[in-house]
């Protein structure tokens, strides 16, 4: 994209002015929207002669701002949510959500609609997933090896000793986890 001119009249007008020109030029043809731009102000217009090539760049200028304060305002949610989300809800982001986030993310870098900063935080949540998902596996594993040693306690305690189906159901059950 080249750089626009320092006295560009559309990029001078206020924020608000020039949000309000990009909606008129999306909500019909350039044409028209020359035309309402080059009113008098008293008739809703802004006494700006502008070429249809000059406002499809405008517009293009600010769609890319438009989107990118979308991809803020969706981080910045994300993370808000994954803040407020214990491990719990968090492990429960179910695989479709996680997928279609993915893909979103590696379409918007081929496209370079998103910022470095953004993919990072998009997949340090999608990350802590994953990462809780494991080590809650982990832990359901553990509980099954602890829960099995204290069943073996307790059949030692009340019958004093071990048979040989007890020692094989162990290597058994050792080669199992």
């Amino acid at each position: 994209m080249r750089k626009r001119r320092s006295d560009s009249k559309l990029y001078s007008l206020p924020e608000k002015a020039q949000r309000d020109i990009h909606a008129l030029a999306e909500s019909g043809t350039l044409a028209d929207a020359c035309a309402q731009i080059a009113l008098p102000i008293e008739m809703d217009g802004y006494e700006i002669d502008v070429s249809e090539s000059t406002l499809s760049g405008f517009c293009k200028h600010w769609r890319a701002v438009i989107f990118r304060e979308s991809l803020h305002e969706g981080a910045a949610v994300a993370a808000e949510v994954d803040g407020a989300l214990s491990d719990a809800q968090r492990d429960q982001i179910d695989q479709a959500t996680e997928d279609g986030l993915r893909s979103w993310v590696l379409d918007s870098i081929v496209a370079k609609t998103i910022s470095a900063k953004e993919v990072k935080s998009i997949m340090g949540v999608l990350i802590a997933s994953k990462k809780t998902e494991l080590d809650e596996r982990k832990f359901n594993e553990a509980l099954k090896k602890a829960a099995w040693v204290d069943s073996l306690k307790d059949k030692a305690n009340t019958q004093g000793k071990l048979t040989a189906a007890d020692v094989a159901d162990m290597e058994k059950q050792l080669k199992l986890l």
